[in-house]
């Protein structure tokens, strides 16, 4: 029983530390830009990285999990689009019209991206 408990916590080690290998991989540059004397180890280069999240790259962000931020108006109202405004096509300005147009039918995502966004208002 005790070997076994001993082999599984020695194979999580090591899938623990793949997945760190991968991580640093896609963060090298952000570790060098902004992490530089950064000793690893401890978790002290995940940390230095959450820190600095807002000047990541994407790959970087995406590797260690940190939201890029709240979603683009055009990603929240996808969904709204395709239901409200299919005659609209693929041109952006008509279909931000339309969705203006159905303010009141839009998902509160939707309502909440184009606020954000400014385009509520325009």
């Amino acid at each position: 029983m005790m070997r076994h408990l001993i082999l599984a916590a020695g194979a999580l080690a090591c899938l623990l530390h793949g997945k760190a290998s991968a991580q640093l991989a896609a963060c090298a540059p952000d570790v060098e830009t902004h992490c530089k004397g950064t000793p690893p180890g401890g978790g002290r280069l995940l940390k230095c990285l959450q820190a600095h999240k807002d000047a990541l790259t994407p790959g970087c962000k995406a590797a260690i999990g940190v939201s890029a931020g709240p979603p683009s108006a055009a990603d929240a109202c996808r969904g709204d689009a395709m239901k409200l405004c299919k005659s609209a096509g693929q041109d952006r300005a008509k279909v931000k019209a339309c969705l203006v147009e159905h303010a009141s039918q839009l998902s509160d995502g939707c309502k909440t991206a184009m606020i954000q966004s400014g385009a509520a208002g325009k």
